[in-house]
């Protein structure tokens, strides 16, 4: 299914109360921070990359045809490739992850770490978000199916694609570019291929510039869960997970996202913005959609719902069911074709205003 087309661009709106400023200095303190972390921890020898961080012909993109505003476009402080995707990474089983933790130094995949898992034709796997915060794509294939893994921590968005569309399978890297605070994934052409890559947003699911954008390209989602490794393995005993590259432990170990999900400072302008006074812009919301039907929950609603059990409900005939859901997390179990999609609220308004109704 194809997400609405988005409008304009405007600079975010913040209600001030008492003491805001207060807040709005707290809040750039701890986005400069955060940024900071990434560009330090991310930082390499080898080829100069591509992008200063405020030129968008830097980048290397042939920013045409475009689907989007003019300056919907935005350069991050992030060069292309910096967060570099991942190829056909390599997984593990329970047992042999632990095996192979036995020569790495320091912790991996307590209970409490999320991650975003998959199920495809009988096979399940486990994408850690500690591995996601800093490859944002996982280009994998899985129970035969070619598939995009794909995480923005700065929406908290965590969708899975079948990275076969057009006739191609793609495979999808960083652009170092945004449109509307969100990642805007690239499709890297085979050496020698004299097509210009393509702009697609990871939220949208869309290709936005290039010759994809112009084709009408759009990506298909597949179900998945984002949820705590110790849940998802209760629920998936046989499940694999993604290793750890241990030349980039303590990169994997540099940042942590939990004070920028605290504060409703967005650091990139939005449109539409949210209106003063509705749900917090951070709370997380979870679509699933199947045929002409789409329901979006915030998954607070959805915890007080399925409490410590499951819940199913039907959408277009096919059973959609959750479990272990937590105000950050939830476990959905749904047929093949139901399109899944988690964010943050402030990035799925802002996406796809006309279906950002929150169902009861």
């Amino acid at each position: 299914m194809s997400p609405s087309q988005p409008i304009h661009d405007q600079p975010v709106r913040l209600t001030i109360r008492d003491g805001g400023w207060v807040l709005i200095i707290a809040a750039a303190l701890v986005g400069g921070l955060m940024l900071w972390s990434i560009i330090t921890a991310l930082g390499q020898s080898g080829p100069r990359l591509m992008g200063d961080g405020e030129h968008l012909e830097s980048y290397g993109f042939v920013l045409e045809p475009s689907l989007l505003p003019d300056d919907a476009i935005l350069a991050s402080p992030l060069q292309r490739d910096l967060m570099s995707a991942l190829v056909m990474p390599r997984a593990l089983d329970r047992a042999a992850l632990a095996e192979d933790l036995k020569t790495q130094r320091g912790k991996y995949l307590v209970s409490t770490d999320r991650i975003i898992g998959v199920v495809i034709n009988g096979e399940a796997r486990a994408y850690p978000l500690q591995l996601l915060n800093w490859h944002a794509i996982a280009n994998d294939v899985v129970g035969g199916r070619a598939i995009a893994v794909t995480y923005d921590p700065l929406c908290d968005s965590a969708i899975v694609y079948d990275r076969t569309v057009g006739g191609e399978t793609r495979e999808f890297r960083v652009s170092g570019l945004i449109y509307n605070s969100n990642l805007l994934m690239f499709d890297a052409r085979p050496q020698g291929d004299p097509v210009e890559s393509s702009l697609w947003c990871q939220i949208q699911g869309r290709a936005v510039v290039g010759p994809a954008a112009a084709d009408g390209l759009v990506l298909d989602a597949l179900p998945c869960s984002l949820t705590h490794w110790g849940d998802w393995t209760s629920h998936h005993p046989d499940t694999t997970v993604l290793t750890r590259n241990p030349t980039l432990i303590a990169r994997y170990n540099k940042i942590d996202y939990s004070r920028y999900y605290k504060i409703d400072e967005i650091h990139f302008p939005i449109t539409p913005v949210l209106e003063p006074g509705g749900r917090a812009p951070k709370a997380r919301v979870v679509q699933i959609a199947a045929g002409d039907e789409r329901r979006v929950f915030a998954l607070s609603d959805l915890a007080a719902k399925v409490g410590t059990g499951s819940w199913t409900t039907d959408l277009a005939g096919r059973a959609v069911t959750f479990s272990r859901v937590t105000d950050e997390t939830a476990i959905i179990d749904a047929p093949a074709d139901v399109d899944v999609r988690f964010a943050l609220w402030f990035a799925w308004h802002a996406m796809v205003p006309d279906a950002a109704a929150v169902a009861p």
